[in-house]
């Protein structure tokens, strides 16, 4: 159930004091809250959202808190699936659903404005450091590292977060409460399948807590999650690249074996070998290139949601070293490997430096070699060009919280995060060992993949392709180390109550390391991307911040109108200092910022029973150590030329550099939000927040940018085809959204046996524009353009997304029923047919769970154990098909393709 945030409140204080488990899933149990006094005697836990512990203020932040037993209820086997679940969340994400282009890495985005833009903790700090990896959030913001069944809450804050935790949280932020304290040994096992092929999922967790003497408690717990590949010919929308009948275009490959771009009559011409012919031997063999008809199809060779392995470790410790001093830390690791794969590697001639030479001079040269402008093929003869994506992390905190004087509460930890990331790539050659076999004749770059004899000169592509494979290893390695320290407590009583305030300050330290494989610098690569050249950088952050709850009236001062009013005002000050070197001058290129970020919340209570509450605040996002200092990353995004010389559908190599002298980010947010719990019917709150957000100088890589209006950076080949577009992150003026969250919450005993809590939850987007330098205005609420076609967009942005749960507790059982809601929007008309307006359609799924505790059945065996069973997606309603959308046609941010999924779980706790 998704809690309000004064039920929140308590259940954080709590936490650490609970031994036990949850009928569902064995975390700690929910406490008896009808004493609030007791809540003045708890150990200090600092809350999310704010410096202060939870029984020094109260706040109605618009906070959505998911427990356990939501996360189960609502059908999902990790914890990233319950966050995009959360209308809030929409925009491009990387996902692990995404099988061209995603590493296995997971994040979340509030609002649309980016998982750079959201802040991820996990008991409260960060959960990573820099990008990890290209552009995804680092370390444990990675939430396919975190298990699912050390998961005590997470919580939402779907507002600026800056003053509070500092860069990155512009449009909020988001905490992973892990279990502190779990008492006894708890088994669990799950399994699942589709009803359309693949995907076959297994979980298994060992969780065990106790105490070592009577003053320390440890927590251990072990997890591994295994989910199989979904192949993409196994699911209608995904299995074919041509989308003419559901109106978009080809979306296939002009990039494959019998393709070549040749002069003709003094013209380039698009050609492609006529049908039924394996290898040319003269211009005769070949018929001008279709697009429509003739593009591959690279999806039946390609996994749509790639095969996922993840291995964790977990362990929490509290020692209570005496009534005022808690002792506590906590480690985390993890293993996740994706295997991820493509079609074969493409390639043309021209992007190895020497190769289009040794093509025109082939022995099978089929025409005058100055009439070949450009070959293209593909290493069928080397299967899939596969990618292994492999991450170790591991996470450590030590700290001490205490209370002094019985007023002061003080917390200090230190916290070190590391991520080992590589990527081991197949199915690739090398130019130079290819060109040998050019010469001799014993490769024909002409030909389709097949061995022959032309003009008595025999080749076998095969075996010339074999000897010239080679495998690739790109490494990246990122650390994390901070320290903070956090006093709170009443300053002096005012009239209407007492005025805290908290004061702390951070250090942290960040860096980053890349290793490419040396062949991507000598660009002799035939298939796949890497990075050009190694980089690396460092990252120093000095923080100071302040938080403030000034009371200015109580319900004592009976003022007719204002039950209660309150002031909050947060400040922040940061200082960062890079360090790296120019990838362009490669000379060192050091940077500073600093920042002072501030919020004021004014919060009014005209009755017991309404609250509202408006606030203010500033925000900052420092560019990332990959932005500022990466070095040539060569990519192949499918880009619309807008001189339609290179066909649609074509990848075309693009080059990204870091930038070192771009601008940090800032925000300004306004806030406000209205919430009702009817006395004539208790257990029903009904809140509606208002968020209106500002990015100036945000930061993009916009390749397709760079192509629409800066000629100068694009290379183009003799025939008017794109042969590399330059590109770099800069900073593109601004961005700014707005729109409502509405909540409506109810909980009722239907009897002393039965319960019900249901939720609907809506977000509706308002406007987001950006404001591109040359561009102009770009609208996209409501619009929809891949983020991978153009960097600059922030994916699909629908206007309306709903979650509907309902949820029924009956004696030792429970069911779920879960319904979301993602409405429709305008589709990229780049690649409708005829570039005509189409609608992407709304969607709609349903999850079904029941659960079952046993807890006296009579039989030791039985007792302890909890058995669920679960479908997801009833009615095995396939994604809307999007023209827009790069590969697998749907946009895989939003939605799965996994289909329908039916599970059963048993845990037995001892």
């Amino acid at each position: 159930m998704i809690k309000n945030f004064n039920l929140l409140i308590r259940i954080s204080a709590l936490l650490p004091l609970v031994v036990g488990h949850s009928g569902l899933q064995g975390q700690e149990e929910s406490p008896d809250y009808s004493d609030s006094t007791e809540v003045d005697t708890l150990e200090p836990v600092y809350m999310f959202g704010s410096l202060f512990t939870p029984h020094q203020v109260d706040t109605k932040e618009p906070i959505t808190f998911l427990s356990p037993e939501d996360i189960e209820l609502m059908g999902v086997q990790r914890p990233i699936e319950a966050l995009r679940l959360q209308p809030m969340m929409f925009g491009a994400m990387n996902t692990e659903n995404d099988s061209n282009g995603g590493t296995g890495s997971a994040s979340p985005n509030i609002h649309g404005l980016g998982t750079l833009r959201t802040l991820n903790l996990i008991n409260g700090r960060r959960a990573g450091g820099n990008s990890a990896f290209n552009l995804q959030p680092g370390g444990f913001a990675n939430y396919n590292l975190i298990p699912q069944a050390a998961i005590a809450g997470m919580e939402i804050l779907p507002e600026s977060a800056s003053t509070t935790y500092g860069s990155d949280a512009i449009a909020g932020a988001i905490n992973v409460d892990l279990i502190r304290r779990f008492e006894g040994v708890q088994v669990s096992g799950l399994y699942g399948d589709t009803t359309s092929g693949g995907g076959q999922t297994q979980q298994y967790s060992l969780t065990g807590g106790f105490y070592l003497d009577e003053d320390t408690h440890l927590t251990l717990l072990g997890s591994f999650y295994d989910q199989q590949v979904i192949w993409a010919r196994d699911r209608s929308l995904s299995s074919t690249t041509d989308f003419r009948s559901r109106g978009g275009t080809n979306r296939g490959s002009s990039t494959f074996s019998g393709r070549a771009n040749l002069r003709v009559g003094g013209n380039p011409v698009q050609s492609v070998l006529a049908p039924g012919v394996d290898f040319p031997t003269s211009g005769a063999s070949y018929v001008p290139y279709n697009q429509s008809t003739d593009a591959f199809n690279y999806n039946q060779y390609a996994p749509v949601i790639p095969a996922l392995e993840i291995a964790n470790g977990y362990a929490a410790l509290e020692h209570e070293l005496s009534e005022q001093i808690t002792l506590y830390g906590d480690f985390l690791y993890a293993y996740s490997n994706q295997d991820n794969g493509l079609a074969p590697a493409p390639w043309s001639a021209s992007n190895a430096p020497g190769l289009l030479t040794a093509v025109r001079a082939s022995p099978h040269t089929p025409v005058a070699p100055t009439d070949v402008l450009d070959v293209s093929y593909r290493n069928f003869e080397e299967g899939n060009l596969l990618t292994q994506f492999t991450r170790n992390a591991f996470r450590v905190v030590g700290g001490a919280r205490g209370i002094v004087d019985d007023r002061w509460e003080w917390d200090s930890a230190l916290l070190y995060t590391q991520t080992d990331f590589k990527a081991n790539i197949s199915g690739i050659s090398d130019a130079r060992l290819l060109i040998p076999h050019i010469n001799s004749g014993l490769f024909n770059p002409y030909a389709r993949s097949v061995t022959g004899v032309n003009g008595g000169i025999a080749f076998d592509n095969a075996t010339a392709l074999n000897a010239a494979s080679i495998k690739a290893r790109d490494e990246f390695y990122e650390n994390l180390f901070s320290y903070d320290a956090t006093v709170s407590g009443e300053v002096f009583k005012l009239p209407a109550g007492s005025l805290t305030s908290a004061v702390g300050a951070e250090i942290r330290y960040e860096s980053i390391d890349a290793t490419p494989d040396p062949i991507w610098g000598t660009r002799q690569n035939l298939g796949g991307t890497g990075y050009a050249s190694p980089f690396s950088g460092k990252r120093e952050v000095f923080a100071l911040f302040n938080e403030n709850r000034i009371p200015l009236i109580s319900s004592e001062q009976k003022i007719t109108g204002i039950h209660q009013l309150d002031l909050s005002i947060g400040l922040r000050y940061e200082n960062f200092s890079d360090q790296g070197d120019d990838p362009i001058t490669n000379l060192q290129a050091n940077n500073r910022y600093d920042n002072f970020s501030w919020e004021a919340a004014i919060q009014l209570k005209p009755i017991e029973s309404v609250t509202l509450r408006g606030s203010y605040s500033t925000g900052f996002r420092a560019p990332t150590l990959f932005e500022s200092y990466a070095s040539d990353v060569f990519d192949f995004p499918i880009l619309v030329d807008p001189t339609g010389a290179t066909p649609p559908g074509t990848p075309i190599p693009t080059l990204v550099r870091g930038n070192p002298n771009l601008d940090p980010e800032t925000s300004q947010s306004w806030n406000a939000s209205a919430e009702w719990q009817p006395e004539p019917v208790p257990g029903l709150t009904l809140r509606a927040t208002y968020y209106y957000v500002n990015v100036d100088d945000a930061i993009a890589n916009g390749a397709q940018f760079t192509l629409d209006n800066d000629p100068s950076n694009v290379i183009r080949r003799p025939d008017g085809t794109v042969a590399l577009v330059n590109s770099k992150f800069f900073n593109a003026s601004s961005l700014t959204t707005q729109g409502m969250d509405y909540t409506i919450e109810y909980e009722r005993p239907l009897s002393t046996a039965v319960s019900m809590v249901t939720t609907l939850s809506v977000n509706q987007v308002i406007s987001y524009e950006a404001v591109v330098p040359g561009v102009g205005n770009i609208d996209f609420a409501g619009n929809y353009i891949d983020k991978r076609s153009n960097n600059l967009s922030p994916g699909a942005i629908p206007k309306w997304r709903g979650l509907y749960t309902l949820f029924f507790f009956v004696y030792d059982a429970s069911l779920g029923a879960t319904v979301q809601y993602i409405g429709s929007y305008n589709d990229d008309s780049s690649f409708t047919a005829g570039n005509q307006p189409r609608r992407v359609s709304d969607y709609a799924t349903l999850n079904l769970v029941a659960t079952y505790e046993f807890k006296d059945s009579g039989s030791a065996l039985l007792n302890g154990s909890t058995v669920a069973i679960g479908v997801d997606n009833v009615f095995n309603s396939s994604p809307p098909f999007a023209a827009g959308a790069f590969a697998d046609g749907y946009d895989t941010s939003l939605y799965s393709i996994q289909n329908r999924f039916i599970y059963g779980s048993i845990s037995k706790k001892f």
